[in-house]
């Protein structure tokens, strides 16, 4: 009996502390469970306010940089407001200098010359006492010789049809032989376009005339003065 009554006993304890071990087991896993989900809920909370800090952090490094690219475009576009404004105000300067400049040389040039009325021929009465080296035959030569104004515009535009090398060319084409465009055209290595142009300009100041065969207009030099006025500049130049 009491051997049976002694492996209760130690059956009973040997439960108990089965029991109390579970017990703790459980109580060490719940505790540990309790901790990893306080530490992991620490981690959670510490990353999200970390995140939010980069976030608020981010946000005001975008509106720090958006402010200076502001202040950089405003900088910039008020430089270049002053450079325009310095710019116009050179330039007005320049152009005032220049229109006082232009006046000061008409005025020099108009006071230095001769006292001269201008009638339809030409010069008319000249004062002599603003010349000195120059006699009253010698003026009175010049008036004779001076075309009237009228003549004098009408020969600057017949002088300035030849300051064109394409007209030149065409009046030389025109000194060998009567063409018409398209053989001028060809002959020059040119469109007929521009040729038709010139020779237009050129019947105009009288320098060419022109005859009508069939669809087809022969081109050819007005008359003899023309090759003389070539050969003289030639001539001239060659020199």
């Amino acid at each position: 009996m009491r051997t049976k009554f002694a492996g209760r006993v130690l059956a009973s304890i040997k439960w108990r502390t089965e029991k109390q071990s579970a017990k703790r087991q459980q109580a060490k896993s719940a505790m540990r469970t309790k901790f990893a989900g306080r530490v992991l809920a620490s981690i959670k909370w510490r990353t999200e306010k970390q995140s939010a800090k980069r976030q608020q952090a981010k946000s005001a490094m975008r509106t720090k940089f958006a402010g200076r690219v502001l202040a950089s475009i405003k900088w910039r576009t008020e430089k270049q407001s002053a450079k325009r404004q310095q710019a116009k105000s050179a330039m007005r300067t320049k152009f005032a200098g220049r229109v006082l400049a232009s006046i000061k040389w008409r005025t020099e040039k108009q006071s230095g010359k001769a006292a001269c009325r201008i009638n339809s021929k030409g010069c008319g009465q000249m004062d002599e006492s603003l010349f000195i080296n120059v006699d009253e035959k010698t003026l009175k030569a010049i008036d004779e010789k001076m075309p009237p104004e009228e003549e004098l515009q009408d020969l600057a535009e017949f002088f300035k049809v030849f300051g064109d090398a394409t007209r030149l060319k065409i009046l030389y084409v025109l000194l060998s032989a009567e063409m018409c465009v398209y053989d001028i055209a060809a002959v020059l290595n040119m469109s007929q376009s521009a040729i038709s142009h010139q020779l237009r300009v050129l019947k105009q100041m009288d320098l060419v005339k022109n005859r009508r065969e069939g669809k087809t207009i022969f081109y050819s030099l007005a008359d003899g003065h023309i090759v003389t006025i070539l050969s003289q500049g030639l001539d001239h130049i060659e020199e």
